[in-house]
């Protein structure tokens, strides 16, 4: 392959240069406590938010969902979303009210655009998938696995659960023979991890069972030909059946194995998931799979030279990284992580165009599609393991690119070569692509919080069920099921330690109708407050006579590495009294 030269370090430094100018403000007022909105009459939403300094901020999303008067000075506060605006506009998920006047110290800087991005792309995505069949039209069944992760990713990432139906939907219609429909090894790898990401969201065991059995299915094509590792494909494939040992699929086992280790209590010892895990890694590296500029060669030539061969490919390179960030939180193993960055470092600086955008290896047919996504998912994750502002310029050079100068404008459609104009051939495997760059950039550039390496807990609350603990308001998932309940009118507190301190520009929490639940019972009254140390502690936002499901309240930044929601009345209705949280969302720029 002929390697284009690279701009992509004075591009990193143009990106950060932007994000610098866009991210920096001061922190908030630390005097203690916020000013009080109340809320604005028969039809607000959700009663008014205001700031520690009293000035309203705009969200760049879609919708029109103003903001009650504050009695801080701000004319539109940030305010809720989900239902009726204060001025009759109708406000989506995530909406705020514009920023208004007066007040002190610098307006929020909670931009959720990149977000705005991913919940338009989805829509595109939706009409190629069938219920009939639980899977994505005109795509192959290993990428149709891709396209649930990438569901899954959108869902908990975005914090949107309108697709949720489809995660089990598509195990309902599929899960007959186990996920084995081909005999492909790597078939397996893409299923079991999409059914791992199924069960984070949901807690389903049923999802974990099935990764496990996925996973036993590809531990038996590793043999000693080549010293080790597993095939392409097993007898089932028929001629392409234990035939030769590629990258890809050992790069899923290997990722796999490690995911399995940290959900199976007690896993260790000969044939645990964590001795597979080292047993491929040991293996991988000693094939010469991975070149001395830390390029992921296709595969072994055959089974007798066992030679590396074949073409770079972008999806090669993110799945090792996905794999060894595995490992090293699996066992802490320093030199996987080392070897996961210096991937993802030749990747960025070889694998692109001259403005940095990512390119993959000529490819015959439409194979190829998907490949791009599965390498900026990986790397989002490194990211949030491994953080480095040169991650994160180039995932949102990615979503900008994308947005502005490949995407069809009239549906939002993606195509095939990113550094190019939108090519005419839909297909779910191009959107799906695009779409993992655009949830890595909301991954990177506007996180919540409260899914990276945060814990939970609640004091004056006894949980409605043992399933219903502070854990379930941070764990990505707005279902029935999924939620923070205390009983009792009020005085209830929810707890976040966020483990590291954080730069926080913004909340949204979700209450009791997010989930499906009578709207009468969204949390009416309550106040959020931040802390560096646990003892001292910031009121950030103030809302009184909340009747809303979603309620979203930008904040000037706030420098803290714990929050509390206070819930001082748990709701309007009178039956079944208690504070319920589906997810408190916590927002940054970075991490």
């Amino acid at each position: 392959m002929v390697q284009r030269a690279s701009r992509f370090g004075l591009v990193v430094l143009a990106q950060l240069a932007v994000l610098a100018s866009a991210g920096c403000g001061s922190s908030s007022d630390s005097s203690g406590s916020g000013a009080t909105s109340s809320n604005g009459g028969s039809g607000a939403t959700g009663g008014a938010v205001t700031l520690a300094g009293g000035t309203g901020g705009a969200l760049a999303t879609g919708g029109s969902s103003a903001g009650a008067t504050s009695s801080a000075g701000s004319s539109q506060g940030g305010t809720s979303a989900g239902g009726g605006g204060a001025n009759g506009g109708s406000g989506g998920a995530g909406v705020a009210g514009s920023g208004g006047a007066g007040g002190m110290g610098p307006p929020a800087v909670w931009d959720s655009s990149l977000r705005q991005r991913a919940t338009d792309s989805m829509v595109p995505l939706q009409t190629w998938y069938s219920e009939d069949t639980g899977l994505w039209n005109k795509t192959d069944w290993w990428t149709s696995a891709n396209q649930l992760e990438t569901l899954i990713d959108y869902t908990r990432e975005v914090g949107d659960p309108k697709y949720n139906d489809d995660i089990d939907n598509t195990f309902t219609k599929n899960s007959g023979n186990d996920f084995d429909q081909f005999g492909f090894y790597d078939d397996d790898g893409w299923w079991a991890l999409a059914w791992i990401k199924a069960y984070d969201l949901s807690h389903q065991q049923k999802y974990l069972d099935m990764a496990k059995t996925i996973f036993k299915r590809m531990s038996g094509g590793w043999d000693t030909k080549c010293g080790g590792g597993i095939y392409w494909a097993s007898a089932k494939a028929g001629s392409d059946g234990l035939k030769n040992k590629n990258a890809i699929p050992n790069s899923l086992f290997l990722t796999t194995a490690a995911r399995l280790h940290e959900r199976t209590p007690g896993d260790s010892g000969a044939g645990s998931f964590l001795d597979w895990a080292q047993r491929e890694w040991a293996w991988f590296k000693g094939t010469g799979m991975i070149t001395a500029d830390n390029q992921v060669v296709d595969g072994l030539n055959n089974l007798t030279d066992c030679k590396p061969d074949g073409p770079i490919f972008t999806y090669n390179q993110g799945s090792l990284i996905g794999g060894l960030v595995e490992l090293s939180l699996s066992n802490g193993d320093a030199s996987a992580l080392a070897a996961a960055n210096a991937i993802a470092h030749a990747t960025i600086s070889k694998m692109a165009d001259p403005n940095g955008i990512l390119i993959e290896a000529p490819c015959g047919g439409d194979i190829c599609v998907q490949f791009k996504g599965v390498f900026m998912r990986n790397l989002a994750y490194l990211n949030r393991v491994h953080p480095l502002p040169e991650y994160r310029a180039y995932m949102k050079l990615q979503s900008d690119n994308l947005w502005n100068a490949n995407r069809n404008m009239s549906n939002d459609e993606y195509g095939y070569e990113w550094q190019k104009a939108f090519d005419n051939t839909p297909t779910a495997s191009r959107q799906s692509s695009a779409l993992d760059a655009l949830v890595a950039a909301v991954r990177s550039n506007e996180p919540n919080l409260a899914l990276v390496g945060a814990s939970a807990s609640a004091t004056n609350a006894t949980p409605c069920s043992d399933a219903e603990g502070p854990s379930m308001a941070i764990d990505g998932s707005v279902r029935t099921d999924s939620k923070w309940c205390a009983g009792g009118a009020g005085d209830q507190t929810l707890s976040v330690d966020l483990g590291a301190t954080r730069s926080i520009v913004g909340f949204r929490v979700q209450h009791a109708g997010a989930g499906g639940e009578n709207s009468a019972w969204n949390t009416k009254d309550f106040e959020i407050e931040t802390s560096t140390d646990g003892q001292t502690w910031t009121r950030a936002v103030t809302v009184t006579g909340n009747t809303s499901d979603i309620t979203t309240h930008p904040v000037n930044p706030i420098s803290a590495s714990k929050v509390r929601l206070h819930v001082t009345n748990a709701q309007t209705a009178t039956d079944f009294v208690a504070a319920r949280i589906y997810e408190l969302e916590i927002f940054g720029t970075s991490l």
